[in-house]
Order: C-alpha cells, then structure tokens, then sequence
C-alpha cells in the first residue's frame, strides 16, 4: 500500500487527488483489522481485493455493513480508475540522418492552456567530472534549482551568457557553490572560463511533460492529461527548436519516429585552434 501510495504522490497523474484518497481509504480499512465477511457477492463473503476486480467488471457488490463507507469507496475508486485511465503517453525516437540514434534530444509537451498549478520541481544536478559538465544535456522545468557541484581534484569557473540565464560560480571545488534558479524557458549554454573544452546545455521548459532521448534516441512521456499540445523539440545541434501542433487523446499511446538533419559539428569534437590551447587540453588545465 505504501508503494503504491508514494508512486501516486510522485507522478504527475490526472485526478491523482482521487486516486490518492481512494488508496488511503483501503488502507486504512486494512490497518483497521476488520473482518472482510461483511463483503459478499452472490451471498457469499469476500475479500476486498476480489471487490475491487469485481468493480473493474461491473458487477454488483453487496455490503452488508459500513454501507456510507463502502458508498464512498467505490465513488473513489470508480473516478480514480476512470481518471487515471484518461492519461495519454508519447513515445519518441531520434535518429540522426545517417539514421544512427541520437541522445540529448529535448521533447517538451507545451499546453495549449497555461498551467494554472504546476508541479513542484525537483531540484536538479550538473556535476564536474574529468573536465567535463555530465551529464551534457539536461531539462528541467522553469524556476527549477540547479546544483552546480566539482567533483574534480581541480577548481572550475562556471558561467553562462545566455539569455535565458546569465551567471556565473567564481573558482571553486566541491559543493560550495550555491544553487542557481532557472526562471526563465529557454536554452542556457554552460562554459568554464578556466577549461574552454567543457561544455553543456539546459534546457528550461514551461511544461511538466518533458524528457531527453538517452543513447538509443528514445524518450517518453507518460501521464499527459488530453489535449492540445505544441510539441517542442530541441537539441544543441540542430539550430532552431522544432515546434509542432499534438492533440493527446484519453487513453492514446503515440508513437513517432523523428529525424533531426542537418546537424551541426559537435564542438567538444573540434580540436584545439593553437599548441598553447592543445598543451592545456593534454595537461588537463
């Protein structure tokens, strides 16, 4: 029951409230100790599990005891079922034009409407590992925290001159930096003014719905509440966000295969303009 409970709390799940409620009104009949014999079909008792299989066919249950109680049971149960099974989901592919897979892409289901209550956000990590920001590509939703911590044996200077969100942490290792808050959609370009080789990207959305392909070039999105969408893709080398028009139907699961062409060169590939810059690079400066 406590599994259930915390998956329900932890997803962005339509009429969750409903769900919720109807979870712990179960639970607490458990915890309760009481005698199930009160419960029976065909005159004959039963458990409340088999109710609740029971009510998923539609057939009547008889409750001789409790009767509010059970009244309000089911009431719960019946809109929390159909809530949950309104949710859509949308599965993405990403394939580059030599048709490898693509990582780092950045999916984002935009409201048609403003969301009036957004979830709140988890703060978020970009860590410093071997001269490198990892992961490279992240997403989070706007007014979001960002921590910033250097698990490098050396002190990095991150910064940024984006639009989106302008900053910078001075010379530090370790977790000294404070947290930065990303209140502003858009894409954010990291550097550090010590290593010009570390690179990365976030990507600050004004949705509850968004992911990043991983390295097979798949995403998805679960638990999206029916509507209209905008469909908002982007990825640090395809130039200009790719926008399209969704409609999310209950109960739908869409899938998509993409292909992102032309791509830019990744700068991280790119070597050294000088033997100055190619010294520092092999020295790990």
């Amino acid at each position: 029951m406590k599994k259930l409970r915390h998956k329900i709390k932890t997803h962005n799940r339509p009429c969750s409230g409903f769900v919720l409620a109807a979870v712990n009104f179960t639970g607490a009949l458990v915890r309760s100790g009481s005698r199930f014999h009160s419960l029976s079909f065909n005159h004959k008792p039963i458990t409340l599990k088999a109710v609740y299989h029971l009510h998923k066919k539609g057939l009547p249950v008889l409750i001789s005891r409790f009767k509010w109680i059970a009244a309000v049971y089911s009431l719960l149960a019946a809109i929390g079922l159909s809530c949950t099974a309104s949710a859509g989901e949308l599965r993405l592919g990403f394939h580059d034009d030599n048709g490898d897979p693509l990582a780092d892409v950045v999916a984002a289901l935009l409201p048609a409407i403003a969301q009036t209550n957004p979830q709140d956000s988890t703060p978020a990590v970009m860590d410093q590992r071997d001269n490198q920001f990892v992961p490279h590509v992240i997403a989070v939703r706007t007014n979001t925290l960002v921590h910033f911590p250097n698990s490098d044996n050396i002190r990095h200077h991150v910064y940024s001159f984006s639009p989106a969100k302008r900053f910078e942490l001075r010379l530090y290792h370790g977790t000294t930096a404070e947290p930065v808050l990303f209140d502003k959609p858009g894409q954010v370009v990291l550097g550090c003014n010590i290593h010009d080789s570390m690179l990365a990207y976030i990507y600050v959305v004004d949705s509850d719905y968004f992911a990043v392909s991983d390295p097979l070039g798949k995403l998805e999105l679960q638990e999206i509440p029916p509507g209209e969408y905008q469909l908002l893709i982007q990825h640090p080398r395809y130039g200009k966000p790719l926008a399209k028009t969704l409609t999310v139907s209950a109960g739908s699961v869409d899938e998509e295969l993409i292909v992102l062409a032309p791509l830019q060169p990744d700068p991280r590939d790119i070597a050294p303009a000088t033997e100055l810059e190619a010294l520092f690079k092999r020295q790990g400066q």
